[in-house]
């Protein structure tokens, strides 16, 4: 009896380090999880700092017209060499057909600027942030922001055929969706 229970011993504390050296191994992993996790729920998604006055211009990047479907937003204007206003017309927000683009009415003041943002987070394993922030341009104030949080589970360069192993919360799609505009603007 005595032998066996030191057998038992054995094979418990040779378990016991075979789970320690797996965790020790992926530990950069889990923490990495929970630090996404964490990320998530402190700056994943919208917040709305201040809201937004309804049917203002905004400042946007050439192409990135979806804004201007908004009911919310008067129209979006770009510069390519010279301003152009846009205005939807109507069909998918995604087709450039759907939008009239005019050389800009300059006596309309754009008050709004939409930003897009990729970034890596600085002593974060694999953690990325992206997504949109709405800043006013007199004051340079940040008014609203829809972050996305990516994490990586495993490095790519060290899996099997470079897998990926991304998971995301908050979508930027979701951004864009019109269920969500009302929530930026003041009533």
């Amino acid at each position: 009896m005595h032998k066996s229970l030191k057998a038992s011993a054995w094979i418990l504390g040779a378990c016991a380090l075979v789970v320690a050296a797996i965790c020790a191994h992926f530990r950069d992993n889990i923490r990495g999880y929970y630090r996404f996790k964490t990320l998530c729920e402190a700056d994943g998604g919208l917040r709305v700092l201040h809201p937004l006055k309804k049917n203002a211009g905004w400042l946007v990047r050439k192409g990135d017209y979806s804004m201007a479907a908004s009911k919310y937003v008067a129209f979006v204007r770009y510069v390519d060499g010279s301003p152009h206003d846009v205005h939807y017309r109507s069909g998918l927000l995604s087709d450039e057909n759907s939008y009239v683009v005019t050389p800009a009415n300059v006596d309309i003041p754009v008050i709004y600027e939409l930003r897009s943002i990729e970034e890596r987070l600085p002593n974060e394993a694999r953690t990325s942030r992206s997504g949109y922030e709405v800043w006013e341009i007199a004051t340079q104030t940040l008014m609203v922001r829809w972050y996305k949080i990516g994490y990586s589970t495993f490095d790519q360069n060290r899996t099997l055929l470079a897998a990926p192993s991304g998971q995301a919360c908050y979508p930027d799609e979701q951004f864009y969706a019109p269920e969500n505009h009302s929530k930026y603007f003041a009533d």
